[in-house]
């Protein structure tokens, strides 16, 4: 063989080798064009689906606030259809939170629904026999104690409706012991998805004409099926999904033509290009996970996020933390006063405050709603002194008001506190325990953080056993009655100007419950407006039998807050043939300064009415002499923790002497509380004190036994 023989077969062996080398190399980036092009796809429906299924998270939160509404509730059992249209049905109806309601089932006789554009009467229903079928047999299988939903999706006018249903119940946990699924209703919401939202998902995934359709797509366009409640579907989306391969494809291209000079710079250009596009990719996916991992109204970590973070903690090497659990009081307010929008901000507001507790190594998160966690965990240090640092912050949250809608309105919130104990409990019983303790914050209405302990599962339990037997009570208020303590004048001791009732009750079941037990829990379960009625009922009765004393009232917060209480507290004393100048009603300052316009908007209209206000328990609470000097209050009653045994200190005895200077000087007469000796007598009485109450001049007791017991001086001067 000569050499030109050779060279030609080098020559034709090396362009085979090249040829081959090049249609291998075409051959690969065609397959990894494929490749790119169908994972982006299969990615795309996974994100997609994510897509949808996080609204539709945010469509069954929605229900979950809707559905756990007392008021909802309330209006569903008595078939009040003006307050449901009020408080649920207008939401639909108005469509910028949801467009359709629809309840039934029940105390329904028949669907009554909503939707957006309709009329304030309830429609017959929305829902389908099939889909009203499905629900019925799926919402009762939901754990109404733990307020369950079930979620659906329908395709309606055009629109992908994303509904959420589950039993109506109240807010309250405790009336859910009380609550029969048997006669409970099944409320539904659905929200359209909006062409803003399908804007988002193709901008946020890299999508193209992402669009509803009816059928199936055959070929073209990636597509995604959506089942009805039923399983048959109710509309397939379809879009063009990202094609990193293709645009791969084109930017390689022209390289390819250098590649018959040479592989090794067509290598080192592939490599730098594939690299480069990768890069890409893995920072688009890390974007979309941290998207999925953050709330998107406030930037803080998400339940997803917190979940995570929590697991990460246990892994590998165990480390010991705490939970605050955060529950915003009043949100609700917020919003029904200034709108959902300026709630928003207020979130945000108090979400940044939040936020800036991460800068001390805590974890921040939001549940949702106007729920929040803080996790504090063990780094090397002391994690008892890390808690308590947090805990002092936390508790500056409500130092600020926040300025919203052209409104200031306070922060505050309940805040429970967990430890996982030496990582001995799971992590979903710490975050029941810090729950637990945030309720337990939230009934004793204290700002401060409360601690879990064991004793809190007793104290739940005694309040429930409290509760079930108080509405029992109230079905016939025979177990109940009024004791009166008598208040005297100062000069006078010897004969009553007034008396003070006191509230009793004497259960069957529980024995005698003490009134701070049974008044609380009323207080806590909205029970304190049917009881309250009761015992001026009970008040009028006595008054009526015996025509001569004067008698003071004790008024709760919500009793004073709730609508026209002014004027069914008089229409009741008018109706017994009572004079209304023998009433008076007690609130404490805690009352007092719980809404001062509305409350001194209420305690105007009873005082211009003859019913005197007398402000009770004074210097245990905020005292300041703005409200007092805002409020038409009659008497001013000091608590008796400034009275017995205290008075020997010089300290107590300056503040008892100005608390009654106070009161004179807003033209206010002065009663102290809790008068056992008559040294402690005498000494307020040189201080100008004008009345006593205690058990020095007399105990509780009924009515009756004052009329036959001893002589009454009735002084309306002084009372």
């Amino acid at each position: 063989m000569n050499q030109t023989s050779l060279s030609r077969q080098i020559v034709v062996i090396a362009l085979v080798l090249i040829v081959a080398f090049i249609v291998t190399i075409w051959a690969s980036l065609l397959s990894i064009r494929s490749a790119m092009n169908r994972q982006a796809a299969e990615a795309s429906i996974e994100l997609v689906r994510g897509r949808i299924a996080a609204y539709q998270e945010q469509v069954s939160l929605i229900a979950s606030d809707y559905h756990n509404w007392t008021d909802v509730y309330q209006a569903a059992v008595d078939q009040d259809f003006d307050e449901l249209y009020s408080n649920y049905g207008i939401t639909a109806v108005r469509g910028d939170v949801f467009q359709y309601a629809e309840m039934f089932d029940g105390p329904f006789d028949a669907p009554a629904s909503w939707q957006v554009g309709s009329a304030r009467e309830p429609r017959d229903g929305i829902l389908s026999a099939e889909t009203l079928a499905v629900l019925e047999r799926e919402v009762p299988e939901l754990d109404f104690n733990e307020r369950e939903t079930f979620d659906f999706l329908e395709y309606r006018d055009g629109d992908l409706v994303m509904f959420s249903a589950s039993w109506l119940l109240p807010e309250d946990i405790f009336v859910m012991p009380e609550i029969n699924g048997g006669n409970l209703a099944i409320a539904v919401i659905g929200k359209a998805l909006s062409r803003t939202q399908i804007e988002n998902i193709e901008t946020d995934l890299d999508l193209a004409e992402l669009q509803l359709q009816a059928t199936p797509v055959e070929t073209g366009p990636v597509s995604l099926r959506l089942d009805e409640p039923s399983g048959s579907p109710a509309v397939y989306l379809s879009w063009l999904p990202p094609t990193p391969g293709t645009e791969l494809f084109r930017r390689v291209r022209p390289v390819m033509a250098a590649v018959t000079i040479t592989f090794i710079l067509l290598a080192g250009v592939a490599a730098r290009l594939l690299r480069g596009k990768a890069k890409e990719l893995i920072a688009k996916e890390a974007e979309t996970a941290a998207r999925a991992r953050t709330d998107p109204l406030t930037g803080l970590p998400n339940r997803l996020a917190l979940n995570e973070y929590l697991e990460a903690l246990r892994k590998d090497d165990p480390t010991d933390f705490a939970v605050i659990s955060l529950d915003i009081d009043g949100f609700k307010r917020v919003n029904d006063l200034v709108g959902h929008a300026a709630g928003d901000t207020y979130l945000k507001v108090f979400s940044e405050r939040l936020a800036a507790l991460t800068a001390g190594g805590t974890f921040v998160a939001r549940l949702g709603g106007d729920e929040f966690i803080v996790v504090i965990d063990d780094d090397g240090s002391d994690l008892s002194a890390k808690v308590a640092d947090t805990c002092q912050l936390v508790e500056r949250l409500h130092r600020d008001k926040v300025m919203v809608g052209g409104y200031a309105f306070d922060v505050y919130a309940a805040k429970g506190l967990a430890f996982s104990t030496g990582c001995q409990l799971e992590i979903e019983e710490v975050l029941r325990n810090a729950d637990r303790a945030m309720y337990m914050a939230k009934q004793r209405r204290r700002q401060e953080v409360v601690q879990y302990d064991a004793s809190m599962e007793a104290s739940v339990a005694l309040d429930n056993s409290i509760e079930r037997a108080l509405r029992s009570a109230l079905l016939t208020g025979s177990e109940f009655y009024l004791e009166y303590q008598p208040i005297v004048n100062a000069r006078f001791p010897n004969g009553i100007a007034k008396f003070e009732a006191l509230a009793r009750w004497d259960s069957p079941e529980l024995g005698r419950v003490t009134p701070d037990d049974f008044i609380r829990v009323a207080e806590m379960t909205g029970l304190i407006l049917p009881l309250g009625k009761l015992l001026l009922d009970i008040a009028c009765k006595d008054l009526r039998a015996h025509p001569a004393p004067r008698v003071s009232i004790n008024v709760s917060a919500v009793q004073l807050m709730s609508p026209r209480f002014a004027e069914e507290f008089v229409a009741k004393i008018i109706s017994s043939d009572l004079d209304p100048r023998r009433i008076e009603i007690e609130i404490t300052e805690t009352v007092a300064i719980s809404d001062n316009k509305s409350v001194a908007a209420t305690l105007h209209e009873l005082r211009s009415r003859g019913i005197s206000i007398a402000l009770d328990d004074f210097g245990t609470g905020f005292s300041s002499v703005g409200y007092l000097a805002s409020m038409p209050f009659d008497t001013l009653k000091i608590d008796r923790s400034f009275v017995s045994g205290k008075v020997a200190s010089n300290r107590t005895i300056k503040m008892v002497r100005s608390m009654i200077t106070l009161a004179n000087s807003l033209d206010m007469q002065v009663v102290a509380e809790g008068i056992e000796r008559e040294g402690e007598a005498e000494m307020l009485r040189h201080f100008g004190c004008d009345m006593f109450q205690g058990f020095h001049y007399g105990r509780p007791g009924l009515l009756s036994a004052f009329f036959d017991t001893r002589q009454m001086e009735l002084d309306l001067g002084i009372a």
